[in-house]
C-alpha cells in the first residue's frame, strides 16, 4: 500500500519504529507484555584511577597535537611525569 500523504507517512513511520523498537507480546489478557531481557547491571569499576594508570593514561597521549582550550600540550604532561601524576591524581579523585 503506498502512502502518499504526510500525514499517512509520518504514522506509517510511528508504526514501523514501535514495531521495530518496542517489541511486544500480548498477554492472555490480550495486555501488551513487554518481551525485552532483564537488565542486568553492568560491572565497571568507579573506583578512582592508580598512579600506575594515571602514567599509562599520560604515557598514552600522542605528542606534536595541538593543545586543548588550557593551552596544555602532552609534551608539558611527559616532562616531567612524576609532577604530572602527583597533581593530577588527587585532582581526578576529586573529580
Amino acid at each position: 500500500m503506498l502512502v502518499v500523504t504526510s500525514e499517512g507517512q509520518l504514522r506509517r513511520w510511528r508504526e514501523h519504529f514501535d514495531e521495530t523498537f518496542r517489541p511486544s507480546v500480548l498477554s492472555s489478557s490480550g495486555a501488551p507484555q513487554d518481551t525485552s531481557p532483564p537488565l542486568r547491571p553492568l560491572d565497571i569499576n568507579d573506583e578512582p584511577p592508580t598512579c600506575d594508570e594515571v602514567v599509562r593514561a599520560v604515557m598514552a597521549l600522542q605528542i606534536i597535537k595541538a593543545p586543548g582550550v588550557d593551552l596544555i600540550t602532552a609534551e608539558m604532561f611527559k616532562a616531567d611525569l612524576a609532577t604530572t601524576v602527583d597533581t593530577l591524581t588527587p585532582l581526578i579523585d576529586k573529580i
